[in-house]
């Protein structure tokens, strides 16, 4: 199963490169909604800041990415529905985990199109 999960850990980091997984930030909200990201969040004893905290729709489900800033240990989760357990597909300091989160910051904080709209 180790692989399988690699593969699927590649293939958000492939189609987040690509636009086709939009991000955003997720914050206490999504927690209160949720009690499968509540539990687990409170379970594993994650913060959430609304800044380093990323949650993706992805068919009937979710991708979650967390990323503890004070240790800079990450992990990268999947909900397949939202009546689904929460598993996680890759966690601690790895070059993958940290290249997906640089993405995912690019395409969430890049002031290019903004920009572009202000100048036009």
């Amino acid at each position: 199963m180790g692989d399988k999960l690699e593969k699927a850990l590649d293939g958000i980091l492939r189609k987040t490169e690509d636009g086709k997984i939009e991000w955003e930030r997720s914050d206490i909200d999504l927690w209160k909604r949720n009690p499968f990201y509540n539990k687990y969040i409170s379970n594993n004893d994650m913060a959430i800041d609304g800044i380093n905290n990323y949650v993706a729709p992805y068919k009937e489900g979710y991708i979650y990415f967390t990323n503890q800033v004070e240790d800079g240990y990450r992990e990268i989760a999947i909900q397949p529905n939202k009546n689904a357990d929460i598993t996680v597909l890759s966690s601690g300091n790895s070059p993958k985990l940290k290249t997906l989160e640089e993405t995912i910051k690019n395409e969430l904080d890049d002031p290019d199109d903004f920009l572009d709209d202000l100048i036009n």
